[in-house]
């Protein structure tokens, strides 16, 4: 089931999963709030036998979802566990998801989809990860360090991957912001956390155990 409290009441709302979208089975992958809206990732078996991906989103103030799914929007059949990075916006729904070949955006009910290419783009690496700064700017976290995107034509992605050392920066399978716009992600196997101020780049030591090296579905939060 999933609960969400509710202070006014001091009771807890719950809804069976395959309520929310009419099915055989429903499994939540990943979830987030925005705006007062909760979306939700999750994956749909039918008694046909059928599975596919769901993003759920619920109306604002009800309990009512919305679903759109793959068969409706054969991109979303390229979504991957990686985590559901909502946007900043005023109300409308807009939200990014990490794809196969790049990445998907939900914005006032219309689905679009970026076909990211390396070369062309200007990325230095795969998408591990994707995150939005206070001033809505939208962040990827690579194989070879982290990406601002910019939108100028000709330089669609700002790259950072080495600190001032000369440190290249690997696999940044997690990112986060603080109140300062700095971002701050995951670094392996450099062993360390990266902090990124005015296109300054600091690797901060990390005591990861022997063996371990951060992964998607991972969570790290800066206050």
């Amino acid at each position: 089931k999933l609960y969400r409290w509710n202070p006014g009441t001091g009771t807890w709302n719950e809804w069976a999963l395959t309520t929310l979208y009419p099915s055989l089975s429903l499994s939540i992958h990943d979830m987030e709030t925005i705006n007062g809206r909760l979306w939700i990732k999750a994956r749909t078996r039918l008694s046909s036998g059928s599975d596919f991906f769901n993003v759920l989103l619920q109306e604002t103030g009800t309990g009512h979802f919305n679903a759109y799914t793959e068969q409706e929007t054969p991109g979303l059949a390229g979504l991957s566990f990686s985590a559901l990075i909502p946007g900043n916006c005023d109300g409308n729904e807009n939200a990014y998801f990490i794809c196969e070949v790049g990445m998907m955006n939900l914005n006032a009910g219309s689905w679009s989809r970026s076909l990211l290419d390396i070369d062309s783009d200007k990325l230095c690496g795969e998408i591990q990860s994707l995150g939005i700064d206070s001033q809505g700017r939208l962040w990827a976290g690579t194989d070879y360090g982290c990406s601002m995107y910019s939108g100028v034509e000709g330089r669609q992605w700002v790259d950072y991957y080495a600190d001032s050392g000369n440190r290249l920066l690997l696999d940044i399978a997690i990112m986060d912001f603080d109140s300062q716009n700095r971002v701050y992600g995951f670094s392996s196997p450099t062993g360390g956390v990266l902090r990124l101020e005015n296109d300054n780049i600091e690797l901060i030591p990390f005591p990861y155990d022997l063996g371990y090296y951060p992964q998607s579905n991972d969570r790290m939060a800066v206050d």
